[in-house]
């Protein structure tokens, strides 16, 4: 046969064989293409309390559940997923379960490793701890969490929950100190170690509100140029912003006052001191429900402060409490307090019949953008 035809027979063989695989291949991308398609169109799941669970297709479902379920086993990888991901859609996904998730506070977030080949899936896990490290942490855990909720008490209204929660860790936590520490970015860090930084505040207040069965939703952002995480919270059907860290101001190292300047807040008076991006999967705030005004801590007038610190001091009495609290537009500075302030310290020490109350006091401000404060009161 002439070599010739014998080169070209070879060379059209050759052909058909890659035209097979070609096709093979394509058939292939075509099948996973399906399957992805298939995934994304399926109707993705809802949970109570997963906001960003709530927000992703059931493909990335998929894999939240993997991770969330290798987690729990503390387990070296998670299960295989017949789906590809790309690093993107990987970070937003591990990013939801940290915002959902706070009692997964032992996963090394940043660390989980995406392993992917053939149109398979599964995530390397990483830990801050050895395992029985780890579970000797979550009895520790579970145990802060029951210690916390024993002060929710199921006749309480939402707000009265969400009030309790937000006194609790400002009375248990304070702002990590020294060097920056993984777990100070946990709820294990605020409920267990008692030091954290915004996001272990933040994580530790979704944490405590689910358990409370009020729905609340971690928010990113930033303050003062720096990033920060807070929450938002709602109460009555209605959204709101809280941000325990920022009441929490750490006077002195008994740590008995409290601080409401960041309790309940709408979007427009958040964002004067909080920057965040409004995006689908964050509700909107759009009335506050002002605490001062609620419980009994506001002034309209000056000549109305009197009154307000009369009832505060017999109230903070009757409590042991060691401070009350002020808002009052027209104050402009200390001196505008102590006059109301002595006065109606008088008309108390004289109802009970003795100087119960010291004629020393000291002001705290509770935010930088209006005149809400926080006075500790001494007693004799």
């Amino acid at each position: 046969m002439d070599k010739r035809k014998i080169l070209w027979y070879c060379l059209f063989g050759l052909l058909i064989i890659v035209l097979a695989v070609v096709v093979s291949l394509s058939g292939i991308w075509i099948k996973y293409k399906i399957m992805d398609y298939e995934a994304i169109s399926v109707e993705p799941d809802s949970r109570d309390y997963s906001t960003y669970y709530n927000s992703l297709n059931y493909k990335d479902q998929l894999l939240y559940n993997s991770v969330v379920d290798a987690a729990t086993e503390i387990a070296d990888e998670s299960e295989i997923l017949n789906y590809s991901y790309d690093m993107e859609v990987f970070m937003n996904v591990v990013g939801c379960i940290r915002a959902d998730r706070p009692e997964l506070f032992y996963v090394d977030f940043e660390a989980l490793v995406l392993q992917h080949s053939n149109h398979k899936t599964k995530v390397g896990m990483v830990y801050l701890e050895e395992q029985d490290v780890i579970t000797d942490m979550i009895a520790k855990y579970d145990d802060a969490v029951d210690s916390a909720m024993e002060k929710v008490l199921p006749s309480m209204t939402d707000y009265e929950k969400e009030l309790t929660i937000n006194d609790y860790l400002l009375d248990h936590c304070r702002y990590a100190p020294g060097e920056r520490q993984q777990i100070s970015s946990t709820a294990y860090g605020a409920l267990v170690l008692g030091e954290a930084y915004c996001d272990g505040y933040a994580y530790a207040a979704k944490q405590l509100l689910d358990k409370a069965y009020i729905d609340s939703v971690i928010i990113y952002g930033e303050t003062e140029g720096a990033m920060h995480v807070w929450n938002m919270v709602q109460i009555e059907g209605q959204y709101y912003h809280l941000d325990v860290m920022w009441n929490d101001a750490d006077i002195g190292d008994e740590n008995k006052l409290r601080f409401h300047g960041y309790f309940n807040l709408s979007d427009d008076v958040i964002k004067l001191d909080h920057k965040y991006e409004n995006k689908d999967i964050i509700p909107y705030a759009v009335s506050d429900v002002n605490y001062y005004k609620k419980t009994g801590c506001y002034a309209e007038t000056a000549e109305g402060i009197e009154e307000v610190l009369y009832n505060q001091l017999k109230l903070a009495v009757e409590q042991k409490r060691e401070y009350i609290e002020l808002l009052c537009p027209e104050t402009k500075s200390s001196e505008d307090i102590e006059a109301p302030y002595m006065a109606a310290l008088k008309r108390v020490n004289e109802e009970l019949g003795s100087d119960v109350l010291y004629e020393v006091f000291s002001i705290y401000d509770a935010t930088a953008r209006d005149n809400s404060i926080t006075i500790q009161i001494f007693y004799n």
